[in-house]
């Protein structure tokens, strides 16, 4: 609902830890909420790296090459998260 403010949020939380993968994994959902793909895919593929076994950041993943008409790879990550979260 509130995007925008959501995302000054999260880049200044990205500006102090650069490194962590859940604030890059809410960088990346950020922008493939405001419409920039590649950008969200940029993000969350940084993420993956750093913590490639998390169900949230991988389903993040799926649904981005989704859009990117990387359908294969969005069916990958998206079994992926259901491995490390089944429920």
């Amino acid at each position: 609902e509130r995007l925008e403010e959501a995302t000054v949020l999260i880049e200044k939380a990205y500006r102090l830890k650069p490194d962590e993968p859940s604030i890059i994994d809410s960088m990346g959902w950020a922008m493939f909420k405001k419409g920039d793909v590649e950008a969200a895919r940029n993000y969350l593929e940084q993420a993956i790296e750093l913590q490639p076994a998390d169900p949230t950041i991988n389903e993040h993943l799926g649904d981005v090459y989704w859009e990117l008409g990387r359908k294969a790879e969005a069916r990958y990550q998206w079994e992926k998260a259901l491995s490390y979260a089944p429920e």
